[in-house]
């Protein structure tokens, strides 16, 4: 190969693999800044001036709106931090709480190299960060066990919904879930209800002593009837002279 295509083929290879080398912080979601997130003050900063310098949180607390989460998430060279900000507010918007896991400085994925050793070029370029789950104290199989009774388990649990096992977890977000919602009791009506044929033993158990004064049954139909027919004889009254019989 000439010389000047092995200066050629050289001078486009070596910047290829270096360039791998070289790791460029990639932030996704909420851009955190720390000098901005000092400014909140709890019992001074209102709501508005959080969106206004953070922006729009990433998560709204379902249970807790009253709670928002900012989450910035920082990639580089494989490795991976996450820094989080968690603002309370009280009644009106004022800032009540503010929690965050860094100090005075962003947990930068960098400082994950002299924790856990340097990488190789090769995994530093292609590979990609492994993470082990482990699962949170309070959701282990022996605490959830712990909320049930010990010779069953959720699944064997006859008769027991999900609405049971919740309510177990979160007594008092869930009080009052499942409970029959009976509708109050109707008042004695005197007019007859067309379907019920015993519609008058009602009345009769009316109590005087509470101001029911009624003791007789009271047949409005018959009385309408009566009204209609007194209505029929004293028709002629209204009639012209040259009409009447």
């Amino acid at each position: 190969m000439p010389k000047p295509v092995r200066a050629l083929f050289w001078g486009l290879i070596i910047p290829m693999l270096t360039f791998g080398c070289q790791s460029m912080p990639e932030n996704h979601g909420n851009i955190l800044d720390v000098e901005l997130v000092n400014r909140i003050v709890p019992g001074q900063t209102h709501a508005r001036e959080v969106i206004e310098m953070l922006g729009a949180p990433t998560i709204v607390n379902p249970v807790r709106p009253d709670r928002w989460i900012y989450v910035m998430d920082r990639r580089a060279g494989g490795y991976e931090t996450v820094n989080t900000v968690e603002i309370t507010l009280r009644r009106g918007g004022v800032i009540d709480e503010v929690k965050r896991n860094f100090d005075d400085k962003l947990r930068d994925p960098e400082q994950m190299v002299a924790e856990k050793g340097k990488r190789s070029w090769w995994r530093r370029t292609w590979g990609k960060e492994t993470w082990e789950l482990i699962p949170a104290p309070e959701g282990g199989k022996d605490e959830v066990a712990a909320l049930l009774p010990e010779e069953k388990s959720l699944l064997d649990r006859t008769g027991d919904t999900l609405t049971d096992a919740l309510k177990l977890k979160f007594p008092s977000l869930t009080k009052g879930w499942g409970e029959d919602k009976q509708s109050p009791a109707q008042p004695a009506d005197d007019v007859a209800p067309p379907t019920d044929p015993n519609w008058w033993r009602s009345v009769l158990a009316r109590d005087p002593a509470k101001g029911e004064t009624m003791t007789e049954p009271r047949d409005y139909r018959y009385e309408e009837a009566l009204k209609e027919k007194k209505a029929i004889e004293n028709a002629d009254v209204n009639l012209p002279a040259w009409m009447k019989k």
